[in-house]
């Protein structure tokens, strides 16, 4: 339901508390935070028995209230909640928050009464929070619905978590932290209101700047994803997950079980969003401070100031785990410092160390520097209180310093101590600053703050288009997963493994079958020695101690040929396979053992496992996990990842050979949800390039699609991020019989898509964006062309060019302003307007708008756009609005799924 009536929960005017007695302690808790917080809405107690609540006499049931009731809270007497969510239908009530500490534990047949108020919650449209949940509070609005009974100050951090016992704890140390929020939402059962509508409900809060996450388990892995994928750019969003437990290591049926666990898979779709992971609930909050009171680090240029050397060695020692190194100064700044603060520095240098009883004058002429200096992005302070040191001037000579500064550097920091440093603390926290206990929470802070814009530059970062004119045989794939299957077989034996494989490009060993001494020498005298010799059917092997016996390699001599050759037989004729014999040439040379598979999580769907291979694979020491699809971009972080991939790059090794290999598994892997799991092991790494020696492919039957022609959105069930749609590509001719293809953009267009907007004229530009000489900015490429395909989308025209090149003469853009609103913008190239191109793009756009299950179209469009404004009228958009230059129109769509293609 996504934020469907959300604003009725976390937003209501008129609330209805439900009382009953055997559970009174729960509703005089959320009945005093209510009133007693000045609450801007009108609260209505309800008590059966006619019981009062602090003297107030209740209604005798949620009909007798003469008002509209936007939210019930229902606060214990369980046994009476079906009864109660008939009563909120028959009132019209549209949101429900059920209050019920351990109710599992504490409700006889809990999970059979949730799933009775899920369904009738659901089909009724009543939006319920809960049960085990400590509620929500909403400080701007003095609205606390929750067990809570501390006043939490009001900031620009939304916070979510699934526990609600723990987020007493959370929320009292915030307090105590003079920590302000947005909102806070405890989730308990998610019965209805899950994590993916919490953040959806923030992510278009204009007051939440940043969101916080503490979360146990995840029941859809695309939803979560296509919540956070949509905000992450915009707001960063900080999370720390439980550790699961460790009951799976006796469960594990493949290797990749005990590689790919849940923890890590949850890590790398942390990653794949664009969130910040972090390991403690500390961190969690002091990143928290970072983001409501610092700017975020341009860089990683951090200038380290101390009056300690105890402190600075912990710190630099700090700095050095996370891979932070120190700049120099430049002689510019030393030049100016020398000047200003002489008398007081112990070293110019960074860390810049000054004596233990410098005055606060010298702090302040200091920090003036900094903050003006461009070779710095953040700065550390690390103070540490002497029988000299006035702590207390010395913090207000930092705060004016920081506000007489029109550059607004983040600075963290640490006035180490407890007593001594109290009120410089308090006074630091009272100005905005962001205050440390330690060098270590101050650099780890910095360090995600880093990060979080690190990884957002590389996660869109510009692929290259490694791939551009490789089509993989997908058909000669599905016939030969379809004919194992129809074999009543769910696994590939060994010849159909490399097939599959070759049939997307993936350098498998020529090879050859044998199921006699006679054929096995032919096959010998053709391929020659050495040789590496295995049965081709090992239906229940992955990786383990029976590959002893499955596989032989090294073989040099006929002699040695035969006696392997008969041991494995003698071993299938034991365990009862077929005899036959896969043979290929041995590789000698040096080579490099990796590891390459894929399994399908419960959560996330298929995951790409990548890493050292061979017999070190069972130690898990060196591997790392994607989500596909991928391209050249997210291949590469992945196999940054591990430790191998750094050292056969330093080595020398063609490590874009491992990229391109990468980009065609993800293929296989989002093209069959038949693939249960795969195991290439050992991947061959040489300086000529790579080869598969070993597989093993398991299937699972699903629904199989003999001709797919999608009327509705398509994304595979076994991915949790959507495929590029190359189904949605069209060839069509313009007015004047020019050819052009039109297809999704994907994000190797980037390079032709700027080139598009730099051939637009002056006129075009302007009209456009409605600025003259206006260039496209990379962030709004990043948009055009990074696209989470389920919510939006680019279309792209393309021509091939006198140099048989192709190139972008046109483009359409949905761009998602809303649950269900989006907008709709267009370029056409000056030479190729009036050909009917707009026409054309726009009739693709809202066919895949109304996919998408957006209710509203917009468009803004200048006055004197004469051909936009055509266009529009002509497929139905109305003026909803005009400004000065602009008009602004809209569009309801129907909800009648048009027909993709014939």
């Amino acid at each position: 339901m996504s934020i469907y009536n959300l604003n009725a929960l976390f937003k209501p005017k008129r609330i209805a508390i439900v009382h009953h007695p055997k559970d009174r302690d729960l509703s005089e808790v959320l009945f005093k935070n209510l009133i007693l917080r000045n609450f801007k809405g009108t609260v209505y107690p309800i008590s059966p028995d006619g019981e009062s609540f602090f003297g107030i006499e209740p209604y005798p049931n949620l009909l007798a209230v003469p008002k509209e009731i936007d939210l019930c809270i229902l606060a214990g007497g369980v046994e009476h909640w079906l009864e109660e969510v008939e009563n909120c239908k028959r009132k019209g009530v549209k949101a429900l928050l059920l209050i019920y500490p351990d109710f599992n534990f504490r409700v006889p047949n809990a999970t059979a009464l949730l799933q009775k108020i899920r369904l009738l919650t659901r089909k009724y449209g009543i939006r319920t929070l809960g049960p085990n949940s400590l509620g929500f509070i909403v400080p701007s609005l003095n609205l606390n619905a929750s067990l809570f009974d501390g006043e939490i100050p009001q900031g620009h951090i939304g916070f979510i978590s699934d526990s609600s016992t723990m987020a007493i704890g959370l929320l009292d140390w915030a307090i105590e932290k003079r920590f302000g929020f947005s909102a806070f939402i405890s989730l308990g059962e998610k019965v209805d209101v899950d994590l993916p509508d919490a953040i959806d409900y923030l992510g278009y809060d204009p007051s939440t700047r940043a969101i916080l996450i503490h979360l146990e388990n995840i029941e859809s892995g695309r939803k979560f994803l296509r919540s956070v994928r949509g905000f992450a750019r915009s707001k960063p969003m900080i999370v720390t997950k439980s550790k699961s437990s460790t009951e799976y290591l006796s469960k594990c049926t493949s290797i990749l079980d005990g590689i790919a666990i849940e923890d890590l898979i949850y890590s790398s779709a942390f990653k794949r969003a664009g969130m910040v992971e972090v390991s403690t609930i500390e961190d969690l909050f002091y990143l928290a401070e970072g983001l409501e009171k610092l700017s975020r680090p341009k860089g990683p240029r951090l200038a380290l100031v101390s009056n300690s050397g105890g402190l600075t060695d912990i710190a630099l020692k700090s700095l050095k785990k996370y891979r932070l190194t120190l700049p120099n100064l430049s002689q510019e700044l030393r030049t100016e410092l020398s000047t200003k603060i002489s008398n007081w520095l112990e070293s110019l240098d960074n860390p810049i160390k000054l004596l233990s009883d410098s005055p606060p004058s010298a702090y302040k002429n200091l920090l003036e520097s900094l903050l003006k200096s461009g070779d710095f992005d953040a700065i550390i302070i690390l103070l540490s209180p002497t029988h000299r040191l006035k702590v207390f001037e010395l913090a207000m000579s930092i705060v004016s310093a920081w506000k007489a500064s029109p550059i607004k550097k983040p600075i963290f920091i640490v006035p180490f101590g407890a007593k001594k440093v109290e009120e410089a603390k308090t006074y630091l926290l009272e100005q905005g600053l962001a205050v440390f206990d330690t060098p270590e929470q101050a650099i780890k802070t910095f360090y995600y703050l880093y990060q979080y814009e690190h990884n957002i530059d590389l996660l869109f970062e510009t692929p290259s288009n490694i791939l551009e004119d490789f089509i993989p045989d997908k058909e000669r794939g599905q016939r030969i997963i379809f004919q194992a299957l129809k074999k009543g077989r769910t696994y590939l034996n060994l010849s159909e493994g490399f097939e599959l494989l070759k049939a997307y490009g993936i350098p498998v060993p020529k090879h050859r079958m044998a199921r006699n001494e006679e054929e096995l020498l032919a096959v010998a005298e053709e391929l020659g020695y050495p040789l590496s010799l295995c049965l081709n059917e090992t239906p229940y092997l992955t990786y383990g101690p029976q590959m002893v016996e499955t596989k032989h390699q090294s073989i040099y001599t006929e002699k040695s040929l035969l006696r392997e050759a008969r041991e494995l037989w003698d071993y299938a004729k034991k365990v009862g396979l077929d005899k036959s014999l896969l043979i290929f040439p041995y590789t000698a040379e040096q080579t490099y053992e990796l590891l390459l598979g894929s399994k399908k999580d419960p959560v996330f769907g298929a995951v790409i496992v990548f890493g050292i291979g061979g017999k070190e694979v069972k130690l898990g020491y060196d591997q790392a996990i994607g989500l596909p699809p991928l391209n050249q971009t997210l291949a590469r972080r992945l196999l940054e990842e591990t430790i191998i991939y750094h050292h056969l790059k330093l080595e020398g090794y063609p490590i874009e050979e491992l990229e391109s290999l990468m980009v065609k598994f993800s293929m296989l892997i989002v093209d069959f949800p038949e693939i249960a799991n795969v195991v290439i092991n050992p991947l061959l790494l040489t300086r000529q390039g790579v080869l598969v020696q070993y597989l093993k492919v398991d299937l699972e039957e699903v629904a199989i699609y003999e001709d797919i022609k999608p009327t509705s959105l398509f994304c595979p069930s076994h991915l949790s991020i959507c495929p590029y749609p190359s189904y949605f590509s069209f060839h069509e001719r313009l007015k004047d019989g020019t050819e052009v293809f039109i297809r999704p953009v994907k994000p190797e267009d980037e390079p032709l898509l700027k080139e598009l907007f730099y051939k637009l004229s002056e006129k075009s530009t302007e009209l456009r964006f409605n600025q003259p000489g206006r260039k496209i900015t990379r962030e709004e490429l990043i948009r055009f062309c990074h696209i989470d395909y389920d919510q939006e989308m680019t279309l792209i025209a393309l021509v091939k060019n006198s140099n048989g090149k192709s190139e972008i003469i046109g483009a359409g853009h949905l761009i998602k302003s809303y649950e269900d609103t989006a907008e709709l913008a267009f370029e056409v190239r000056d030479d190729y307007q009036g050909k009917g191109l707009g026409k054309t793009l726009m009739q693709k756009l809202l066919q895949w708008a109304t996919l998408c299950g957006y209710k509203t179209l917009w468009m803004e469009i200048r006055k004197d756009n004469l051909a936009m404004l055509r266009l529009a009228k002509a497929f139905g958009f109305e003026v909803s609005s005009s400004e000065e230059d602009m008009v602004y129109v809209q569009k309801n769509l129907s909800e009648e799924l048009p027909q993709l293609l014939a």
